[in-house]
């Protein structure tokens, strides 16, 4: 009788059985759980198909929930922010997508709209779209307007639209559509009722009613206009293509505009108040100054305020606002590129003071779960397969496949040159490693010191190899010759030395005694002996250009990384912006063709047919194929060399972070790509993740 009871409601069950799908973040797995008198039974599991996407760690911005205290907080880049009626501070978040607010009381920073995906959904405030939101501004009655860079439009929080009772709008709405003509705008201002707008793009400024519509033209012809702000019946406009302030009367009639004051240098922010613009600006990478403008008094007349060394936090200002705080007046900056906020006195831009921002980008190591990782560029695989180690934000990191955590090896998110052992050591930008056999021994290149550095994984201690010239420079021509190390050389042509210009690529022969260097902006592929540090020509003539041929005689266009042939007799480089993958026979030294055409598109199928658009790193799987990352088109590829053959592994084509199958799947900037058994591991470096693709067939 129980037999048949049990057999019954097992039978029954099975007619009606809850097929559960898990759609998370676009992966379909099906799982569906019985238990019938304490029996398990567990249906067969639907397993990844190829091109299948996932997150494996990290995130693209820390979601805080209820919110977390100022200083344990994560910006991404913010452009601009803007005080309420209420004094609570609502900031475009640009790389993260999201506007968050830093709340007076309590005092916590949370994420107000948008959920980090790229997009342009409207609707419900946490759940809308937003694509590198880079201005707003706020009315006087907490209507709250938002320049949407990436999307070219604008977007409006209404006020009335409150439903929780926090004084704020709840609906995200689209008050000026792409379709209306702006390109890019950056900046936003409301003056009687009418908002003003940095199209900069379009090199204009335009205007429009509160409630969108169409666009008119105030001044056109502009040099890169992005920040705007007002005083009477005069606006301002930041113009960072000549780097001067230009006004505008508004007197209804539309006028050419003239210059207020010029002469600054790398302008980041500006904003009013009372009779006095406040300009913040100074050389990148060095200087961050506070300037001040008595708009009643001269023109091209400026004051300096302050000036300081730039540091982690206190990097490239973006925005600057006023405010009272238990009584005292004070400026509040920006920084997009220290992801903070600092405060200022008002009167003389003293006593700095961080009050929002942890770190300059995410950096938490420890278990899975709680890793997060800034702007992740390359990834390799130790030799037992055990370890990821990558390049992050100027550090190098390792993630333990087998313990699943993170750990902390050496460097600083603030770029320059130091050797030295882990929180010591100073990097500027390396670009791609490569690991020993031994498993402790990583190369890398220092793009911007223009170095070839090495680092034992297990001390965290860094060692020179070879290279001269300037340190953590990246606008300047450091030169190219061939010679040997030069440790102590920070002068341009000194005899006998090695000079590199930017070198992004790196690579290790067969027999572990030379490394391969792609030197970027030489236009040239070069090695390195590594028991010497003497560096030779292997090809390239050293004009950029898009020619096959033997060495010197062959032509490249930004070479930038490099992969070895499994059996070490060819290096393959992408040749950025010649949009092809090149092949190098290392016995001669011959130039070919593999891949591309030397100009951007998408087209996969046979190696003549297909097109490339920026590919940027290569990896020569364990499976014998070449898979490669388009910076161009958000995607990753894979070369087939028994098809002859390109196709694709993931990517639509829009930039975006959604994982999914190989129709749905997006990326911020796909970069380094390594392969362990049949997971494709990539980091994301825009999206602050490291992802896994599915590439089993």
């Amino acid at each position: 009788m129980l037999r048949r009871l049990i057999f019954t409601i097992f039978y029954g069950t099975m007619k009606v059985v809850l097929k559960i799908k898990i759609h998370k973040r676009m992966h379909n797995y099906v799982k569906s759980l019985l238990v019938i008198s304490g029996i398990l039974f567990i249906p067969s599991v639907t397993h990844a198909a190829f091109g299948d996407t996932s997150t494996y760690f990290s995130r693209q911005y820390n979601a805080e929930n209820s919110g977390l205290p100022p200083l344990k907080s994560y910006l991404d880049m913010s452009r601009s922010f803007a005080k309420s009626t209420k004094s609570d501070i609502f900031i475009a978040d640009t790389q993260n997508n999201v506007i968050r607010y830093w709340k007076i009381r309590p005092d916590k920073v949370a994420t107000f709209a948008g959920n980090g995906q790229y997009g342009t959904t409207d609707g419900a405030r946490l759940l809308a779209n937003f694509h590198n939101p880079m201005g707003i501004t706020i009315a006087n009655n907490n209507d709250m307007y938002i320049v949407d860079t990436g999307n070219s439009t604008i977007r409006r929080i209404r006020a009335a639209t409150d439903k929780d009772g926090d004084g704020y709008g709840d609906m995200v709405e689209t008050i000026v559509e792409k379709n209306a003509g702006l390109r890019r705008p950056q900046g936003l201002t409301i003056r009687d009722n009418v908002l003003f707008i940095t199209d900069t793009g379009n090199n204009r400024v335009v205007q429009t009613s509160l409630n969108g519509g169409v666009l008119k033209v105030v001044a056109d012809r502009m040099p890169t206009p992005s920040k705007i702000d007002w005083y009477g019946n005069r606006l301002f406009v930041m113009l960072e293509g000549n780097q001067s302030i230009e006004e505008f009367h508004l007197n209804g009639v539309r006028t050419t505009h003239n210059r207020l004051v010029g002469g600054f240098q790398d302008l980041g922010a500006m904003r009013v108040d009372g009779r006095f613009l406040y300009v913040a600006a100074g050389r990148q990478g060095v200087w961050n100054e506070i300037w001040k403008i008595d708009l009643l008094g001269p023109r091209n007349k400026k004051r300096l305020l302050e000036r300081r060394r730039e540091t982690e936090m206190l990097n490239d200002a973006s925005d600057m606002l006023f405010r009272k705080n238990k009584g005292k007046k004070e400026l509040l900056m920006l920084f997009k590129g220290g992801s903070s906020i600092f405060r200022f006195d008002a009167k003389d831009g003293a006593n700095e003071k961080i009050v929002v921002g942890k770190q300059r980008y995410m950096h938490e190591m420890g278990s899975k779960s709680n890793t997060l990782i800034g702007r992740p560029i390359d990834l390799i695989l130790s030799p037992d397969k055990t370890r990821l180690l990558m390049t992050a934000n100027d550090r190098i990191l390792e993630f333990n496949l087998l313990t699943e955590k993170s750990r902390f090896i050496a460097g600083s998110p603030m770029d320059n040159y130091e050797e030295g052992t882990g929180a010591e050591v100073r990097m500027s930008d390396p670009t791609q490693i490569v690991m020993k056999s031994d498993g402790k021994t990583l190369y890398f290149v220092d793009r911007n010191n223009h170095r070839i550095r090495s680092i034992n994984t297990s001390t965290g201690a860094t060692k020179y190899l070879t290279g001269a010239g300037e340190i953590n420079a990246f606008r300047s021509n450091n030169g190219y010759q061939e010679g040997g190390p030069c440790p102590t050389t920070f002068k341009p042509k000194a005899k006998g030395c090695a000079y590199f210009n930017r070198p992004t690529g790196i690579a290790l022969s067969k027999d572990q005694k030379t490394l391969y260097i792609a030197d970027g902006s030489n236009n040239r592929i070069r090695m390195v002996t590594i028991a010497t540090g003497k560096t030779k020509l292997i090809a390239g003539s050293g004009v950029a250009g898009f020619k096959d041929g033997m060495g010197a005689s062959a032509k490249f266009n930004g070479p930038y990384t490099l992969a070895l042939s499994s059996d070490g007799k060819f290096l393959f480089t992408a040749d950025k912006y010649n949009h092809a993958i090149r092949k190098i026979d290392l016995s001669n030294n011959n130039v070919t063709t593999l891949v591309g055409k030397g100009k951007a598109g998408y087209r996969d199928g046979n190696l003549v047919d297909a097109y490339l658009n920026i590919p940027e790193y290569l990896h020569m799987g364990s499976d014998g194929k070449l898979y490669f990352t388009e910076a161009g088109n958000f995607r990753i590829r894979v070369i087939d060399f028994t098809a002859g053959k390109t196709y694709l592994v993931s990517g639509i084509g829009d930039r975006g972070v959604a994982d999914g199958n190989i129709s749905v799947a997006t990326w911020g900037q796909p970069k380094g790509i390594v392969l362990k058994g049949t997971t494709l591991f990539v980091a994301d470096y825009l999206n602050d993740k490291v992802r896994k693709i599915d590439v089993g067939q």
